[in-house]
């Protein structure tokens, strides 16, 4: 069933152009003013409660299903959850920007959706790693945490990755790091391995070994760099959307091998 509903649901974010109330945004928005507003974030000394904020939703709806202990339930509840938590339809169309942008040469337009996007031109990371960063955050890591704990897995971590990037209220950047540090710690270093797998095995290995092997290392540090390593990337001077591009490729291949692995995973019946 999990397998199942994780297909359907990416073949319906491919296929379909998702409404304002089948995206994650209009109800985490909802929810993270309801708490501001009832004054959950006025106290720094109390980041206890914007883990419960982020904790509690992923519980209560893990109990509800326990609780309903329907199949038929569970089923729905997968679709409907992961139909609004998979994807991110407004930072594609930025994506698509930029590339028809740089395609005809306006690079004062390509800038300006790549900041949309989120891109800070002074970072470390190149637009292609940073890109494949955020694609990683809405497709592979939703799906990892969805395929082990179920919806309220993919709850928890949609709701976290909203609280770190929305920054909800002046403190709570460092307590959102952490959440987020601990959530893309394991699915960061799988996703490496999965690029072995479907790159060039020989060169992203040491770079895996050495990144992976290091428990400090965040999930964005892991998994840029043994990308970038895993796919060889020809030097274009002139074309800004080869190596986001190829990265993008690079993590749909990836994201086949993470499904294919829960077929395999299904079928031993280690995965419902």
């Amino acid at each position: 069933m999990t397998l199942i509903s994780l297909l359907l649901v990416l073949a319906a974010d491919r296929m379909t152009t998702k409404t304002e109330f089948w995206r994650s945004e209009f109800y985490l928005k909802w929810y993270s003013n309801m708490l501001r507003e009832r004054g959950w974030f006025m106290q720094e000394d109390k980041p206890w409660v914007l883990y419960a904020s982020i904790l509690v939703p992923a519980l209560l709806c893990g109990y509800l299903l326990s609780w309903f202990d329907s199949t038929l339930i569970t089923l729905v509840v997968n679709l409907v959850l992961l139909m609004i938590a998979v994807g991110c339809p407004h930072l594609r169309d930025n994506y698509k920007g930029y590339l028809q942008a740089s395609n005809r040469g306006d690079f004062a337009a390509r800038d300006l959706y790549a900041e949309q996007l989120g891109y800070k031109h002074n970072s470390e990371l190149s637009f292609g790693q940073y890109i494949l960063w955020v694609n990683f955050q809405h497709y592979f890591a939703v799906a990892f945490w969805f395929a082990l704990l179920g919806a309220p897995g993919a709850m928890l971590y949609v709701l976290a990755r909203h609280m770190r990037q929305q920054q909800v209220c002046q403190w709570s950047d460092g307590a959102t790091s952490e959440v987020m540090f601990v959530l893309n710690w394991l699915p960061a270093r799988v996703a490496g391995l999965g690029f072995l797998l479907v790159g060039d095995f020989t060169r992203g290995f040491p770079v895996w070994l050495s990144q992976a092997a290091n428990l400090k290392n965040d999930g964005q540090t892991v998994l840029t760099k043994v990308a970038k390593a895993s796919e060889e990337i020809e030097p274009n001077d002139t074309d800004c959307t080869e190596e986001p591009c190829t990265l993008l490729r690079l993590g749909k291949r990836n994201m086949v091998m993470l499904l294919s692995a829960m077929a395999v995973l299904t079928l031993g019946g280690w995965l419902h």
